[in-house]
């Protein structure tokens, strides 16, 4: 599974703020952010801080749990973790193309099978029409030809008496 992240993350001045919010470094508080973005979007539901473990993201970043736990709460106050403990705008920025590829997936299987039924069609046509003729069925076509152009039917005429 992936995720999102913004360009520019690195030099996001709101990072700035929370790390001096925080009283930590710059880098501490982008690896916390990326470290929750990354807990968020394995969560179900996607976006959900609910269940990210302070002490666990510290042991990751190699910085104490204290100072995670000042930048989480640094984050809340800049409104980027909701109240819900979720990554605030989520869906928005994490905008997926699942239902849109799908979507153009199951138009190509159409199109796909469209074209093989023409091609199907063709080659049937190609088929029938490559069949030799024979003296006889030429002899019979010939002969409709001539009546139909006469105003003669094929059909056998009653006879009246």
């Amino acid at each position: 599974m992936s995720y999102k992240i913004p360009i520019g993350l690195p030099q996001d001045p709101k990072l700035t703020v929370i790390a001096r919010a925080a009283q930590v470094k710059r880098g501490v508080a982008l690896g916390v952010w990326v470290a929750l973005l990354d807990h968020a979007a394995r969560a179900k539901p996607r976006g959900s801080l609910a269940a990210a473990a302070p002490d666990e993201i510290a042991a990751t970043l190699e910085c104490s749990a204290t100072e995670v736990a000042a930048v989480i709460a640094a984050l809340r106050d800049k409104k980027m973790i909701t109240a819900e403990q979720s990554v605030a705008h989520w869906q928005r920025y994490q905008k997926l193309s699942t239902p849109r590829v799908r979507a153009h997936r199951a138009q190509n299987r159409i199109d796909a099978h469209r074209a093989q039924n023409r091609i199907d069609a063709h080659r049937a046509q190609k088929e029938n029409a490559a069949a030799p003729e024979t003296d006889a069925t030429r002899r019979d076509r010939l002969q409709k030809e001539m009546n139909r152009r006469r105003g003669k039917s094929d059909k056998p005429q009653a006879v009246l008496m």
